[in-house]
């Protein structure tokens, strides 16, 4: 009777032991895992686990899941991205994750991950403690990948045009934009080798924030040509380039020569008509004018069946019916620099064709160089030689100018500087140009000043009739 008791004892006990036995903690099940990537124009793209999505650098990546624990333990979750960008909440099942403002190149992909757990180890003190319940605690983990791109600037500007060189300049408007809103830097360059002035910029506002939206520049060609430029934007990591193909062109086809017929109001009141040659002899489109002594001018303009031009039918011909300072459609009030004046419209100092060796242009090389009227270069170029003659018929040589100045315009020669030589007369109306007896004779009589000044090949001329 005892033993049977006590079996029936070993057999209950064995089962209390089983009953009372610790079950296996079962880890949590993710029933919901999807993430949310935002981009700058606030397009949300839904990415589920296994997928990549795009953001811009500092956008914003909205996360989400959701698990559930067959043991009904309460639930624990921290989100990491090895210290790269940062979370809104690390410890929510819902929370957002912003990407970096930095990144190493175009694009980086960063890895996100979420610790699900049974056991909230993160408020355990003692390290002793938290890893014994981190050994204990179930753990379910998700990961989620996120590439962080460089958006590039987006650029607008026109890629090809025409434009008159008649024009004081050329305006080139770029617009740009950035899809992460960094600042954005504009850059001009000229990439060919014709000859024109330093391009200038500035930046063009909004009219209501007064923020800058684009870039205009002012682009100065020295001669009518076709010309190349490149805008370069920059939001300090990525860099866009534009190419613009600039035609500048002349109103109309320069005259290949000829005359040009003017009248001047003489100071009785009346009127002298007269014919002016359009450029500096040989008075042709295209070739460089001749240098001459005063004599060699009037000697050549006579054997053409002119004369030389008067002063007063030069001063005429250059300042034109708008009395212009200089022979140019360029108003020296219209620009901001002085001394850039002149530069482009005539050949004066530091204008092209000055740096050349002998810094003489070809005739109808600028096509601005006239006052309207359509007689050139009068404005740089050549001094001009012009005669004087008077009531009795007796000549006076002289020579005019009108030079404009790089360092101060005011300073230069205008349509109304003429330097005249005085000596002996010349009997003009018996006087034979074309005689060379009688030009040696003269000039015998001169003093030696005298024939220097007569004898100088410096200088050009153009005849009138």
């Amino acid at each position: 009777m005892i033993r049977t008791v006590s079996l029936a004892f070993f057999f209950l006990c064995s089962g209390c032991s089983l009953v009372h036995k610790e079950l296996p903690n079962e880890p949590p099940v993710v029933e919901l895992a999807r993430f949310v990537c935002i981009t700058t124009d606030s397009q949300r793209d839904t990415v589920s686990v296994g997928e990549t999505c795009q953001v811009s650098r500092g956008g914003e990546v909205e996360l989400n899941t959701f698990a559930s624990d067959e043991d009904d333990d309460p639930l624990f979750y921290k989100w990491s991205s090895l210290g790269a960008g940062s979370f809104r909440d690390p410890l929510a099942a819902q929370t957002s994750w912003f990407a970096p403002s930095t990144i190493k190149s175009n694009s980086e992909t960063f890895f996100i991950q979420a610790s699900i757990s049974d056991r909230d180890c993160e408020s355990v003190l003692l390290e002793e403690d938290r890893q014994r319940c981190l050994s204990d605690a179930s753990i379910q983990r998700v990961s989620f990948s996120v590439t962080v791109v460089q958006s590039a600037p987006v650029l607008r500007v026109v890629q090809d045009t025409t434009v008159l060189f008649e024009e004081q300049h050329t305006v080139i408007e770029a617009f740009a934009a950035d899809p992460d809103n960094d600042a954005l830097t504009y850059d001009w360059q000229q990439l060919d080798q014709q000859p024109a002035l330093s391009i200038i910029s500035e930046p063009i506002l909004d009219g209501q924030t007064n923020t800058p939206i684009g870039s205009r520049s002012y682009f100065i060609p020295t001669i009518p040509a076709s010309y190349r430029l490149q805008v370069t934007v920059s939001d300090g990591e990525a860099v866009i380039e534009e190419k613009i193909s600039i035609k500048v062109a002349t109103a109309a086809p320069l005259p290949s020569g000829g005359m040009v017929a003017l009248d001047l109001t003489t100071s009785d009141g009346g009127t002298h008509n007269f014919e002016i040659d359009t450029y500096e002899y040989p008075n042709r489109l295209g070739e460089k004018p001749l240098l001459a002594t005063w004599f060699d001018a009037a000697m050549l303009c006579a054997a053409e069946g002119k004369r030389l031009c008067e002063s007063a039918e030069w001063k005429r011909a250059c300042a034109g019916k708008e009395a212009f300072q200089y022979s140019s459609t360029d108003a020296i009030t219209n620009l901001e620099h002085l001394e850039d004046f002149g530069l482009r419209f005539c050949n004066t100092t530091r204008s092209y064709h000055s740096t050349l060796e002998d810094g003489i242009a070809e005739s109808g090389s600028y096509p601005n160089c006239q006052a309207g009227n359509g007689i050139y270069d009068l404005t740089g170029n050549l001094r001009e030689w012009t005669g004087e003659v008077d009531a009795f018929g007796d000549w006076t040589a002289s020579s005019s100018r009108s030079s404009v100045t790089s360092d101060e315009p005011s300073s230069g020669a205008t349509c109304s500087s003429v330097e005249r030589f005085e000596f002996t007369p010349l009997q003009g109306a018996q006087f034979d140009f074309s005689d060379s007896d009688s030009i040696r004779q003269f000039l015998s009589e001169l003093s030696t000043d005298e024939q220097q000044q007569l004898e100088q090949s410096l200088t050009g001329f153009r005849c009138c009739r």
